[in-house]
C-alpha cells in the first residue's frame, strides 16, 4: 500500500519514491528500513528492534543499519 513521507509518494513494492516527475529507486533493504520506520511513526524504535524486523537472524552487523539510515537521510535531504 503506497504511503507518503514528506513530499514523496512511497511505492514499497516497486522500491520507488516519487514526487512529480522525480523518481528515486531504493535498494530493497533500504525500503524495508523506511517501511519499518513508517509503520512505527511517532514512536522511537530501538536499533535492536529495527534490526530484528528488517534483517532478523541473518543480520551481520550494525554497519548495514547505519548505511541504510545514512542513505535515507541523504535521499530526503536532497
Amino acid at each position: 500500500m503506497p504511503f507518503q513521507v514528506g513530499v514523496f509518494d512511497v511505492e514499497a513494492r516497486r522500491n520507488l519514491l516519487t514526487h512529480g516527475a522525480i523518481q528515486i529507486a531504493l535498494e530493497p533493504k533500504i525500503m524495508d528500513v523506511l517501511c519499518a520506520l513508517a509503520a512505527h511513526r511517532g514512536e522511537v524504535m530501538s536499533r535492536e528492534a529495527l534490526i530484528a524486523q528488517v534483517w532478523g537472524v541473518q543480520f551481520g552487523g550494525d554497519e548495514s543499519l547505519s548505511r541504510a539510515i545514512s542513505i535515507l537521510r541523504k535521499t530526503f535531504a536532497e
